[in-house]
């Protein structure tokens, strides 16, 4: 057990990755694209970090691509709709935890899960300003 737990201090492995890359791609406020996941719209102030995470990725043999997307009509029209399908969700969610919040009798728990209700619709009130220079009001 020992030489295992010595082995992963120093070793990340395929989750690891992953769940450093999606911790990125919050920070980036980046928009998921395809329900299934895998495709994602990041702002352009973080395309050349996102550039960077893609190389490093590909170098240890994952695989991520940052690809370039004209900001032509087309394109901001299907942004503009995956954020509004964003907010939808992430407010449908929020009134889910609101109502599970409303049948617990223990407080702790229930300011826990008020807590984190305010906490995702703070990121989502930040993601919807950071996206206000591409898609305008």
């Amino acid at each position: 057990v020992q030489k295992e737990y010595i082995k992963l201090l120093t070793t990340h492995n395929e989750f690891d990755v992953r769940t450093a890359v999606q911790r990125k791609l919050r920070q980036w406020h980046a928009l998921l694209m395809r329900p299934t996941g895998g495709v994602y719209f990041v702002p352009l102030q973080h395309a050349d970090e996102a550039d960077r995470y893609a190389r490093f990725l590909r170098a240890i043999e994952s695989e991520m691509w940052s690809i370039k997307v004209s900001r032509g009509v087309e394109e901001t029209a299907m942004v503009e709709q995956k954020l509004e399908e964003h907010a939808k969700d992430v407010q449908e969610k929020a009134n889910e935890l609101e109502e599970t919040a409303k049948g617990m009798t223990d407080e702790t728990k229930q300011k826990a899960v008020r807590q984190q209700i305010a906490d995702q619709l703070e990121e989502l009130a930040k993601m919807q300003d950071s996206y206000q220079g591409l898609l305008g009001d």
